[in-house]
């Protein structure tokens, strides 16, 4: 084998490893990125056009926020959250929800007040059931985000001070010599301080 024989059989084993190294490389990263992620056709779509409306809080109830979006998915799905409260993450505990009604809505509530929640949406295929091994969208939707309210204040008690009359009358009926006493206090009651004092007759009866 002369000089110029060993010279290719060289350059050709150099080729050959490069080629041996390059393949190993791409099926690597294919295994590292590809082989665990569906192609974006596969998956769900994402739900779009979200929003996020404070519920009327009634008096001593905590906010609550009706969140509703767009379904863009043809498969069977259920839909998921990711949730902040004043820009921290927030498990509000929905899991995955409204599967088979089509509402595409879901009320989150026991939130708390005056804080700003965010929303973002992605569909997950159903899978049969079995959602937790379901391929989800693509990615999750953009923000919608609400504001709850202030709780109401709680109405001021009116009770009389002790020892008073204030806001206690009686009334007469027409034939009747013992007065009937009407109390401003809240429950209707009078308090022995007030019953024993004398009233003060505002009307007859007759």
């Amino acid at each position: 084998m002369n000089k110029q024989n060993r010279a290719q059989i060289a350059h050709l084993t150099r080729l050959s490893t490069i080629a041996a190294l390059t393949g190993l490389a791409l099926v690597t990263a294919t295994t590292l990125s590809g082989a665990r992620t569906a192609d974006a056709a596969d998956r769900p779509g994402t739900p779009n056009n979200v929003t996020a409306i404070v519920q009327g809080a009634a008096s001593g109830r905590a906010p609550s926020i009706r969140v509703h979006w767009n379904n863009t998915a043809t498969e069977d799905v259920c839909f998921e959250f990711n949730t902040t409260m004043n820009a921290s993450p927030a498990d509000l505990g929905a899991g995955c929800v409204d599967h088979g009604n089509g509402s595409d809505e879901y009320v989150f509530e026991g939130l708390q007040p005056q804080a700003t929640y965010c929303f973002q949406v992605r569909a997950r295929n159903w899978n049969g059931g079995n959602p937790q091994s379901g391929l989800v969208s693509d990615a999750f939707s953009f923000k919608a985000c609400a504001t709850t309210d202030k709780l109401p204040t709680p109405p001021r008690a009116l009770n009389s001070p002790a020892g008073t009359t204030m806001g206690d009358h009686a009334l007469f009926p027409a034939g009747d010599t013992q007065p009937t006493y009407i109390s401003s206090t809240l429950g209707g009651s009078m308090t022995a301080a007030a019953a024993a004092a004398t009233p003060t007759p505002v009307s007859h009866l007759h």
